[in-house]
């Protein structure tokens, strides 16, 4: 028969120390991505998005051309949330010269040469074509 000797506890007691230590700690994963644009699907996306106490995060709209930054204060309320839109600065558009099309002729009138081009030119008779020099020639050259 086995006694109970405390200086050299039992695997029971082993067990029993086992199955009662704490659980272990559970740490949530942080609100804020580690990207750096946040997307989300409107202003409702935007007021429903987590934000930590004390901390700002800029919200860019999946459905819009706007973007909007959330911030709370140091108890976690949320301030008032603010909406911006965006546009392309002038800096990066290419400045497109305006030009004046009045000296330029249209499809129609560019066909219409292009046809009187492929076109024989009309012969006109030349009336000293028809005349004879004493000599025989007819292109006015003397003959030698």
């Amino acid at each position: 028969m086995a006694f109970y000797n405390p200086t050299y506890p039992t695997s029971n007691y082993n067990s029993y120390q086992a199955a009662y230590s704490p659980p272990p700690t559970f740490s949530p994963p942080p609100l804020q991505p580690d990207s750096p644009i946040i997307w989300v699907q409107g202003i409702a996306g935007a007021k429903a998005y987590p934000v930590q106490n004390n901390k700002m995060v800029v919200l860019f709209d999946s459905e819009d051309k706007r973007f909007f930054i959330k911030s709370t204060d140091a108890s976690g309320i949320p301030q008032p949330l603010r909406v911006f839109d965006y546009t392309e600065s002038s800096e990066n558009k290419q400045d497109v010269p305006i030009i004046d099309t009045s000296a330029f002729i249209t499809r129609e009138e560019f066909n219409e040469a292009i046809n009187s081009l492929k076109q024989p030119p009309v012969k006109q008779q030349n009336n000293n074509d028809n005349i004879q020099r004493k000599d025989g020639n007819k292109h006015g050259k003397p003959s030698v």
